[in-house]
């Protein structure tokens, strides 16, 4: 029987998200020691645990829990789940789960793995002093920092990230799913571009549109599809008409 992880993450969007959800999936079939926790429940997502509270609903029920037991409620309560669940190596999937597990991390003799992504590296440490310290301290705590690209992980080495625990993982698609071999043979006379995402500033939507505008103006023939939702939708089409 190997160790048991907990696999933590604070929030997992079904369909977002879909490709964490899949790995997941496979994972479990190798390994029967592992057990997924999201920060609030989710009616998508049934099987997956709840380990802390995220919601007004669950916040209140914690309250009258304590009330009847005659109890003070805790931050170690939030993670009671994970407590029972009595994990050898936590995996944060999203680093900002962090604080809340850290009472658990400071009680018990855990191994711990976090996953970064472009937010939590390039954006979340310079909000603030206090966000650089958090993301420092994680660096600190974690045993391995896994990054999804090397700049991430170069940026993360410069925040003070060790980087003998630096890891890169590229993300990946189950491509069997994706992709039918008369698709395969297909072939297109003009190279098409695709990016896709939310529609917010910290995707880059808006250099790729300069860049885009930049091998137009040089004779280069392409396609061009951003695919996403988002607050920044009205954004970019003036910027595509601009350009």
């Amino acid at each position: 029987m190997g160790n048991r992880i907990a696999i933590v993450a604070s929030y997992l969007h079904p369909i977002r998200q879909k490709h964490l959800l899949d790995w997941y999936e496979d994972l479990t079939k190798i390994n029967n020691q592992v057990k997924l926790f999201i920060g609030s429940r989710n009616e998508d997502l049934p099987s997956i645990d709840n380990y802390k509270i995220n919601s007004l609903k669950e916040k209140v029920t914690y309250v009258i829990l304590n009330l009847v037991t005659l109890r003070w409620f805790s931050k170690t309560q939030k993670v009671q789940p994970l407590i029972d669940y009595k994990p050898k190596i936590i995996h944060l999937l999203t680093s900002n789960a962090f604080e809340n597990i850290l009472p658990l991390l400071e009680t018990k003799n855990i191994a711990l793995v976090v996953s970064f992504r472009g937010f939590d590296i390039n954006v979340f440490p310079h909000k603030s002093v206090i966000n650089k310290r958090v993301i420092q301290q994680i660096f600190l705590k974690a045993h391995i920092l896994h990054f999804v690209s090397e700049d991430l992980k170069n940026t993360a080495i410069r925040l003070g990230a060790d980087p003998q625990k630096c890891v890169v993982i590229k993300r990946s698609l189950r491509i069997n799913e994706l992709f039918t071999s008369s698709r395969a043979k297909k072939t297109n006379t003009i190279p098409t571009i695709l990016s896709v995402g939310r529609l917010v500033w910290e995707k880059g939507y808006l250099y790729g549109l300069e860049t885009m505008s930049i091998l137009k103006n040089k004779g280069y023939k392409f396609k061009y599809f951003i695919v996403g939702t988002g607050h920044d939708y009205d954004l970019l089409q003036f910027h595509i008409r601009r350009l």
